[in-house]
This record gives C-alpha cells, sequence and structure tokens, in this order.
C-alpha cells in the first residue's frame, strides 16, 4: 500500500526533536513505521466500530455513521499512553442521543 506521510513533512517533525542531521533512511523507517501504526489502528478501531453499532442495533438505537473519539482512544490506549485532556471518562457520554440537552447541564 501507498504510504501517505509525505517524506518532508515527516523529515520536519524528526527534525523538532532532535538535534543534528537524520539520514534519509531514518526518515524512511520511522514513516514506514507509523504508516503501519496507523493501518493496525485503523484496522483495530473499525472492529471495534462494527461491534458498537451491533450492541446499538440491538437496544434500538441507529447506528452511527462516523466513528467516535472514545473508540480510537480505547484502541490508542492499547499502544500508548493517551494525555488527559483526550480522557473523556469525566462526562462519560453525553451527547444528544444519551440525554436531554434541554434538562441536563455540563457542570464544570
Amino acid at each position: 500500500m501507498e504510504n501517505v506521510i509525505p517524506y518532508r513533512r515527516m523529515k520536519r517533525v524528526l527534525k523538532q526533536y532532535i538535534q543534528g542531521e537524520i539520514t534519509h533512511e531514518s526518515i524512511l523507517c520511522v514513516r514506514d513505521a507509523l504508516s503501519d501504526a496507523c493501518r493496525v489502528i485503523a484496522t483495530e478501531v473499525l472492529l471495534e466500530f462494527e461491534e458498537y453499532n451491533k450492541l446499538r442495533a440491538y437496544h434500538g438505537i441507529p447506528k452511527l455513521k462516523r466513528i467516535p473519539t472514545n473508540l480510537y482512544l480505547k484502541v490508542l490506549s492499547k499502544y500508548l499512553s493517551i494525555p488527559t485532556r483526550f480522557n473523556t471518562d469525566e462526562l462519560g457520554q453525553y451527547n444528544r442521543e444519551t440525554c436531554s440537552f434541554e434538562t441536563n447541564k455540563v457542570v464544570e
């Protein structure tokens, strides 16, 4: 499969964190590894999303068309430590499908 991460962008990102020169082979190695990781994560997220929609259908809730962020975070947490700014556990699933916005307010 074609690599969609541009070489120059990858080199720019690496240069931000590495002092000195970076070899062409190193940039290609990191770029390919990240592309492979993205493919693995996307595959796992799709499997989780299918299961998520099966459960929604079982409970009579319409299927979602877009993958919710919490499924990405669930899969990513297997491989990376996720920064707390992405943690959605504080509010749970507070959206139009799970509660009424007119009567329930988010308290910060």
